[in-house]
C-alpha cells in the first residue's frame, strides 16, 4: 500500500480490528505452533453462545 491507500484504509471504522485479524491469521499458519485440542474451547464457545442468545 502506498501512503494514500494506507490513509484510506486506516480511516475505515474497523481497520484496527482487520489488522489484528490478519496478524492472527498469519500467525495461525505456523506449522510448528502448538494447538490446544478442540474440547479446550468448549467453555468459551458455550459462554459466547449464551451471550449471543440474550435479547
Amino acid at each position: 500500500m502506498d501512503i494514500e491507500e494506507q490513509a484510506r484504509f486506516c480511516a475505515q471504522p474497523h481497520a484496527a480490528d482487520a489488522v489484528t485479524l490478519r496478524r492472527w491469521d498469519d500467525a495461525a499458519k505456523d506449522p510448528h505452533c502448538a494447538v490446544p485440542p478442540l474440547d479446550s474451547w468448549r467453555p468459551l464457545l458455550a459462554s459466547l453462545l449464551r451471550v449471543s442468545a440474550q435479547p
